[in-house]
């Protein structure tokens, strides 16, 4: 008996939960708003009885000074954002509001529920909606309507220049990425050669090989040498350990390292026995992955016993 109460239960939730979500979708369509009053945009008005959209003029004069500054005055979001205090990230969601230009815009839902670590789910995830189910309904501008805000093309020149922004900003960030690909696959070979003056020796890695020397990694995470490798002596908690000592190799720039790196692989892979080997122990049908670490072993002793041991500064 308790089962089948509990199984009539959720099926009346399901339908409860069925008909809100229906009656929500129908106030979007009619251009009616479907949520609390307090989840309105910035500087917008709405009248639940009157179903009226109006502004709050101070707030709106807020907004409507964003998009002055942004578009007229060509100044950056952060800038924009310490005059009104608000995030840069504010000031961006503002600037892409469609409501600000008359139109109330849906074109994202709530999915499925997702797995949780403790069981519990506050929120779904947002995800698109398809094209047949967004939902676009001018409140502003249109006959008997309050202007809207933001012109059309004001509008349009808005989304043309934080288009332009996004593009530039990737720009910046791959220009000034760290160029430190051969991370984790370097080691120091100053422990073995010794302090001759040099600023330090480094050689490919590989994991099996006994006697590695200390590894070398990207300096990302230091502010003054973000464009160098540092190898992982330097690091204090690995001296605390006991188990090594300074090699001396001091953050070596990344542009000598990948050139050192990018003239040995040319060496390496212009050498016609290295891929006579590889090829034979392909052939084998034995263990591939091992064979082709012994081969590749091989050739870095040869390369490393003679005597263009290349250096880096």
């Amino acid at each position: 008996m308790a089962g089948l109460l509990a199984l009539v239960g959720g099926r009346e939730k399901s339908e409860i939960k069925r008909r809100i979500q229906a009656g929500r979708e129908a106030k979007r369509r009619r251009g009616e708003w479907p949520l609390k009053l307090s989840a309105l945009p910035r500087g917008i008005l709405y009248d639940p009885k009157t179903k009226a959209w109006s502004y709050d003029k101070t707030e709106a004069d807020i907004i409507t000074s964003v998009f002055h500054q942004f578009v007229v005055e060509r100044r950056p979001l952060r800038a924009i954002g310490r005059t009104i205090g608000k995030p840069m990230q504010t000031v961006r969601g503002y600037l892409q509001s469609p409501i600000y230009k008359g139109l109330l815009v849906y074109d994202q839902k709530r999915g499925e529920k997702y797995p949780s670590k403790n069981g519990r789910q506050p929120d779904r995830k947002k995800i698109a909606r398809a094209p047949h189910e967004i939902i676009e309904v001018r409140v502003f501008g249109g006959p008997d309507q309050l202007q809207q805000l933001v012109p059309d093309d004001e509008w349009a020149e808005t989304q043309g220049l934080l288009l332009e922004n996004s593009k530039t900003s990737l720009r910046r960030r791959e220009a000034g990425k760290p160029q430190t690909w051969a991370s984790g696959f370097l080691s120091s070979w100053y422990v073995i050669f010794g302090n001759d003056g040099l600023t330090g020796f480094v050689r490919l890695s590989l994991d099996d090989e006994p006697g590695t020397p200390h590894t070398i990694y990207a300096n990302g995470g230091s502010v003054q040498f973000p464009h160098r490798y540092s190898c992982r002596c330097a690091r204090t908690q690995e001296r605390e350990k006991g188990e090594m000592q300074r090699c001396g190799l001091r953050n070596p720039r990344a542009a000598a390292v990948n050139a050192t790196v990018d003239a040995f692989l040319t060496d390496l892979t212009s050498d016609h026995w290295f891929f006579d080997a590889v090829r034979a122990a392909l052939a084998s049908g034995q263990d591939t992955t091992a064979d082709q670490r012994s081969i590749l072993a091989q050739r870095l002793a040869c390369q490393r016993s003679s005597e263009n041991v290349r250096t880096c500064t």
